[in-house]
């Protein structure tokens, strides 16, 4: 029987494999900053900032599941205001044309209805969801929409920086706690809020990103084949903060997630239709898609039953060490899943060796505060 210690070790190691790498996350972050300069030297009629949102700015962004894929950065282009533009003229030909001039590009941009998609040739490993945006009030933005039916751009509100906001005080605590530590750790000195926020965020992982962080693993490799259906990000990290109790263990995240997440959807409902409000824009369901996709919604539960029996400590603790290595390595991959479980099974015959490992005699489990020594095995074989 593994203990929660261990399995935290075990979790904490996996996501260390499938997050984004500090090099990739700067090399990502350079490469729109240098959009950002360019627009600005390009148009200076216009005022812009670029910045990111969703999985980059949250620290919860995840490997793509082979190495030929690439990461997807969402990010907003905001202008300071609106310059007289109609959201048509913003966004076919304002900001399409800065996308396109700004560097070569091996296709043609591709248009969503909140934004471009864009992919250039001499960027490598990444491609970007770039969404035209006007400053309107305090965080709120107006963004560009494109309602596909009846060939009409309109602006709508957005308020990521604000939901970036919320989702960072939900796990405020923690984080401050883990920034102490790596401070101390890293002999790290700095005095500026938003450098200190920018470490805690990017360098500094927290039970409840990591706890997404897995979750979003689980899901990509069930939905492989099925990414019309998969579940959407924002729907699990918002569920996932709600359910939030500051806790340092990211089996005790899971546990918490998979208690909260059915109760609050099923006291959710409004006319028959789940609802998970935006936090910082209680108009905004994030479930509104399955309305019209009812097997989203479908879906959505499916994995969610799934995911509570694959990653439940209650179900993986009583695993032996081979049928634990083969469920990790079918739920997060087998390149991750083996790399992470031969270090894990390295370490643990290491403290069992050592004699730091021992079994608790009242819970069962192996830890170091057990009181009974684990006999060492010595396998004489014959010719």
């Amino acid at each position: 029987m593994y203990s929660k210690d261990e399995m935290d070790k075990l979790y904490n190691s996996l996501c260390t494999k499938i997050t984004i790498s500090d090099d990739m996350f700067e090399m990502a972050k350079k490469e729109y900053e240098d959009l950002s300069k360019w627009i600005d030297k390009k148009t200076p009629e216009y005022k812009a900032r670029i910045y990111t949102q969703g999985s980059f700015a949250l620290g919860t962004v995840i490997k793509p599941l082979t190495e030929e894929d690439d990461y997807d950065i969402d990010l907003v282009i905001e202008l300071n205001r609106d310059y007289g533009l109609t959201a048509e003229e913003y966004k076919k030909c304002i900001s399409k044309e800065w996308l396109t001039s700004y560097r070569k590009h091996s296709k043609d941009l591709v248009e969503k209805r909140r934004c471009w998609h864009v992919e250039y040739d001499d960027v490598r490993n990444f491609h970007m969801d770039v969404v035209p945006s006007y400053k309107y009030y305090g965080d709120i933005i107006k963004i560009t929409n494109q309602d596909e039916k009846l060939d009409r751009y309109t602006y709508i509100s957005s308020n990521p920086n604000g939901y970036i906001t919320w989702f960072f005080n939900q796990c405020d605590k923690v984080s401050t706690r883990l920034f102490d530590s790596y401070s101390k750790d890293h002999r790290v000195r700095i005095t500026e809020t938003a450098e200190i926020q920018n470490i805690k965020r990017n360098k500094i992982k927290n039970p409840l990103q990591k706890a997404i962080i897995l979750l979003k693993r689980h899901r990509d490799l069930m939905f492989k084949d099925d990414v019309d259906n998969k579940p959407i990000s924002i729907i699990i990290t918002t569920l996932a903060a709600l359910s939030y109790n500051d806790k340092d263990s990211i089996c005790e995240v899971l546990e918490d997630f998979f208690l909260f997440a059915p109760s609050y959807l099923a006291n959710n409902r409004k006319d028959g239709v789940y609802q998970v409000l935006n936090p910082v824009d209680r108009s905004d369901n994030f479930a509104n898609k399955w309305v019209e996709f009812p097997e989203r919604e479908e879906a959505f539960f499916k994995w969610l039953a799934n995911a509570k029996k694959d990653l439940s400590y209650s179900f993986v603790k009583n695993m032996d060490r081979v049928s634990l290595g083969k469920h990790i390595l079918t739920i997060m991959g087998e390149r991750v899943g083996s790399a992470v479980f031969e270090q894990f099974a390295k370490e643990s015959r290491s403290s069992i060796s050592l004699n730091e490992t021992k079994v608790d005699s009242n819970k069962g489990t192996l830890s170091k505060s057990g009181n009974i020594a684990i006999p060492l095995n010595h396998h004489h074989h014959e010719d």
